[in-house]
C-alpha cells in the first residue's frame, strides 16, 4: 500500500498480504503525518527487515511487532 500527503487516519485490523513473494515492504507513507495502525497484520517479504517505510513523514503509530524504517 502506497500513501502519499494522507494524515490524521488510523487503520485498525487492516490485514496486508500477497500471493507471492515480491520483495517490498507493505507499506510506504511519503509526506504523511497522523497515522495509526491498530491491530494491524502485514506481510513483509523476503529479505526485507521492515514493514513500513517512512520518508518525510511523521507521527506514526505502529503496533508492537511492527517495523518502520525511515527511508
Amino acid at each position: 500500500m502506497f500513501l502519499r500527503n494522507f494524515a490524521n487516519s488510523s487503520f485498525d485490523g487492516l490485514r496486508l498480504s500477497c500471493t507471492a513473494d515480491d520483495e517490498r515492504p507493505s507499506v510506504i507513507l511519503i509526506d504523511s503525518h497522523g497515522i495509526r495502525f491498530g491491530g494491524t497484520k502485514l506481510f513483509r517479504g523476503k529479505g526485507m527487515r521492515y514493514d513500513v517505510g517512512l520518508r518525510n513523514s511523521s507521527g506514526i503509530e505502529l503496533p508492537s511487532g511492527i517495523i518502520g524504517k525511515e527511508l
